[in-house]
């Protein structure tokens, strides 16, 4: 787990591992998800859309989610668009109950998945609750020095 990443709750019993994002890397993300020669669409009378969602949505899954824990058939089936037979090949179950983390899977839910589209923008971009858990975890870890015995020989040396 790096110093910028948070196990985040997406859903009651299913978290996240989620690693912070910066504002500058979400923006590098989507100028490599645009194409470089744009073309004019005269249906629309308008530009064709210049953004690759699945470049996106692959370069975020692979920046912003580092695992998880707790997913499971029913939370794909509720929050997917997907097909009972698609959702089956594309998260299949381990022998625990839970749905095994890959980067290809993140990808797979990051873009069936409203909900776990809002929860990873909100939540990847967000520095001060990465900052807080990163603080929560060094006080956790750190062990406070022991103080000095009363009567030891700095503390009998101030006395006179």
């Amino acid at each position: 787990m790096g110093q910028w990443s948070t196990w985040c709750v997406w859903l009651p019993d299913c978290d996240v591992l989620v690693n912070f994002v910066s504002p500058q890397g979400i923006r590098r993300m989507r100028d490599k998800a645009k194409p470089r020669h744009r073309k004019w669409d005269p249906e629309l009378g308008d530009i064709q859309s210049d953004f690759d969602t699945d470049i996106f949505y692959d370069l975020l899954a692979d920046a912003a989610v580092g695992d998880w824990r707790g997913l499971t058939d029913e939370i794909v089936e509720e929050h997917c668009a997907l097909t009972e037979d698609e959702r089956r090949e594309k998260f299949p179950v381990g022998p625990d109950g839970t749905i095994p983390y890959t980067k290809e899977r993140a990808r797979l839910l990051l873009e069936n998945s409203t909900s776990f589209d809002k929860f990873l923008s909100l939540h990847s971009a967000d520095l001060r609750a990465h900052e807080a858990a990163r603080k929560a975890a060094l006080a956790k870890n750190s062990v406070p020095s022991p103080a000095a015995p009363s009567g030891s020989a700095a503390a009998a040396e101030g006395d006179h």
